[in-house]
């Protein structure tokens, strides 16, 4: 990089701002510059009539370094010869070095709920309240306001044995996670006839799991009320079928022997 004498604040991040899918940034300075999710929706909980900021795509992996103060000097500037003028001539000035290290600013969840009945699940949903929204790279402060943020259920699996109940499992990113503060989950299914829909919210009691290469993992463990029998959407009925009548009154009669 060549740079005029002065003195600079350095930031780097993992990718440039136009790579990131669903990350937007923020500011105009070192210290107001700030990631953000790039599509937050807002939602009304039409029992509640209370509002809801939902995070629809979550956040790639995010990792920043940076330098509050830096500055070049007069003999750094030997970069800055013109070799067409002279191409013999090499600067005598040393090459100065920086050496910065990107830290992750996102926190990975994995989330897995055991559901009974889990053969009527078509797909599933999850939503995690009290995630942060941004975090400034310059500084690694997480951003004030709280939102949800919505991942989808992408894996599923049978308990060994049985053909109707397992666990399902999704992971996202999430720019910051407080563990001073309660983060309910909402788990919002659709069932495999195409239209019966369930919903069901828990308290969580999250696991903050130490990894090999120094990043925590947070893993939240949790147990579903059995999804309800439906018929599978598109399964023909057999053409059989029974009606039972009530008991009537009773009769006697003799029966000849």
């Amino acid at each position: 990089v060549r740079l005029h004498e002065g003195s600079y604040r350095v930031l780097v991040f993992n990718r440039s701002q136009d790579d990131f899918g669903s990350i937007s940034f923020y500011g105009n300075n070192f210290y107001n510059f700030r990631a953000e999710a790039k599509q937050v929706d807002t939602r009304m909980d039409m029992e509640t009539k209370v509002e809801t900021r939902v995070i629809i795509d979550a956040p790639e992996e995010l990792a920043s370094d940076a330098l509050e103060y830096f500055e070049v000097t007069e003999d750094m500037l030997g970069n800055y010869k013109n070799k067409n003028e002279n191409p013999g001539c090499k600067s005598s000035a040393d090459p100065y070095v920086i050496r910065l290290m990107p830290g992750k600013l996102t926190k990975k969840v994995l989330i897995e709920i055991y559901v009974p009945g889990m053969n009527n699940l078509r797909s599933a949903v999850g939503l995690i309240g009290n995630v942060c929204e941004g975090v400034y790279p310059g500084t690694g402060q997480l951003s004030e306001e709280k939102v949800t943020q919505q991942f989808t259920f992408d894996k599923m699996e049978f308990a060994p044995g049985s053909p109707f109940d397992g666990t399902i499992s999704g992971s996202c990113n999430v720019f910051g996670f407080d563990r001073n503060l309660s983060h309910l989950l909402t788990l919002e299914t659709l069932l495999a006839d195409g239209k019966t829909r369930t919903k069901e919210t828990f308290e969580t009691e999250p696991e903050y799991i130490l990894q090999e290469n120094g990043e925590i993992l947070i893993r939240i463990r949790l147990t579903a009320k059995k999804l309800p029998d439906v018929k599978p959407e598109g399964v023909p009925d057999s053409g059989f079928d029974v009606i039972v009548d009530e008991w009537g009154d009773p009769e006697e009669s003799e029966i000849p022997l």
